[in-house]
């Protein structure tokens, strides 16, 4: 649905019946102190990037300053702390080869803190990207639904597909075709 317009959206969606009903209470995903990080991309609706290509890292490994402890590359503990972002995980979730969890926080933080990381952003701002998940887990539903009959009614039929002299045929084709029903 990504390439139809508002109406013809809108159009689709009325041909459809979904019915949802909600069958509990949603939760806070976290409990505790807030992630700063999180927070600064929630508050200022920076969009955590995807991927990023090699010429985009050499212009975030500019701004990004250097550890006294480098066992690990820098760009790998970008990556993994844009994924923490991304998918919304504790630190400690967080993998980095040759480094615990807090290491990779500590160095999220220093970014942060020193100004580092709002600089990297800024460099990456037309990489696009994605939001922060939400605060809250939707509440657990039922989703159930059905769409208009009169235009629900299409019949597949066999069609046998064959190329060359017919020594090579396929008889798993289908085609669609309206019904008069």
């Amino acid at each position: 649905m990504d390439s139809f317009t508002p109406t013809q959206r809108q159009d689709l969606l009325g041909l459809l019946d979904i019915r949802v009903q909600v069958t509990g209470k949603g939760q806070s995903r976290r409990k505790g102190i807030a992630d700063p990080l999180t927070e600064w991309h929630r508050e200022t609706g920076t969009l955590v990037p995807l991927k990023i290509s090699d010429q985009e890292w050499e212009t975030v490994d500019a701004v990004l300053p250097d550890s006294r402890q480098n066992w690990t590359p820098k760009r790998d503990m970008f990556d993994a702390i844009l994924w923490k972002l991304r998918t919304a995980a504790r630190w400690n979730e967080v993998e980095v080869s040759g480094n615990s969890w807090s290491a990779v926080r500590r160095r999220a933080e220093g970014w942060r803190t020193s100004g580092a990381w709002e600089a990297a952003m800024e460099a990456l701002k037309g990489a696009g990207g994605v939001p922060v998940p939400p605060l809250m887990v939707l509440p657990p539903m039922e989703v159930w639904g059905s769409i208009d009959r009169r235009f629900a009614a299409l019949e597949l039929e066999t069609m046998e597909v064959c190329e060359g002299d017919g020594e090579r045929c396929n008889q798993n084709h289908t085609r669609a075709h309206s019904s008069p029903r």
